[in-house]
């Protein structure tokens, strides 16, 4: 007599009783494993793309001085420099007071051409006395606010 003999069917029911009869049907391993592979493709595409557009940004500021000719006002020198001077840009600066509180913003657009890297004193309204002027940042995809092309 074999092994395969000595499994009656009423062991084989018992079997089917305690661990059950088959897999579920549901969801297969495989569709489980694709969809993983897939959600991770698409993390890392997602992940190089945000690095590639962060890493080197087509616009830079930097401060080149401030003055306040009162307590509602701060002119704010700034430096612009653009990797393609022949597309417009646009820059956010703010103002801050003494606890280093943003007190006044200007956003400015910066037309196409010109020179590569380019000075702007930009007047910044404030609501309190500043004390220092702060590059937010800079880009050329403009906000449909500001864009003024189509009047």
């Amino acid at each position: 007599m074999t092994d395969q003999d000595s499994q009656s069917p009423t062991s084989q029911t018992i079997e089917e009783q305690r661990y059950g009869s088959s897999r579920s049907a549901s969801i297969s391993g495989q569709v489980i494993v694709i969809g993983v592979v897939l959600v991770l493709v698409i993390s890392g595409l997602y992940m190089w793309n945000q690095w590639r557009n962060e890493s080197s940004p087509d616009v830079s500021i930097s401060s080149a001085g401030f003055d306040r000719p009162n307590d509602s006002l701060l002119n704010f020198t700034i430096d612009v420099t653009r990797d393609d001077a022949s597309r417009a840009a646009y820059c956010i600066v703010t103002a801050l007071d003494y606890d280093k509180n943003e007190v006044g913003r200007r956003e400015f657009v910066i037309p196409s051409g010109g020179e590569k890297t380019e000075r702007f004193k930009v007047a910044i309204p404030t609501r309190a006395r500043a004390v220092a002027g702060k590059e937010y940042g800079c880009s050329t995809e403009i906000p449909g606010y500001l864009d003024n092309s189509d009047t």
